[in-house]
């Protein structure tokens, strides 16, 4: 019944599901100061296939949330400060 009403785009998240999370997460570390806070909705194991992108643009610390049967349902990261050069 999705297919019918989301673009492919919204349903494709190539190979590991977490293409378009990942543009995103860069996106994110560009746009927001430090300080500020991405949540992202994901599920499996994709919290710690983030843990590098989510490093890269200088997020932490990472706090997951889960559902009440305790499955993953998204992250809570904040934006750190430069420590220097990039």
């Amino acid at each position: 019944d999705v297919q019918r009403h989301e673009p492919r785009r919204a349903l494709d998240g190539g190979p590991d599901g977490l293409e378009l999370v990942v543009r995103v997460v860069r996106a994110a570390g560009v746009l927001l100061r430090p300080g500020g806070h991405l949540l992202v909705e994901v599920g499996a194991d994709h919290d710690e296939a983030l843990v590098q992108p989510l490093t890269v643009a200088r997020f932490d610390p990472v706090e997951p949330w889960a559902d009440e049967h305790g499955d993953l349902r998204g992250l809570v990261a904040r934006r750190t400060a430069p420590t220097g050069p990039r």
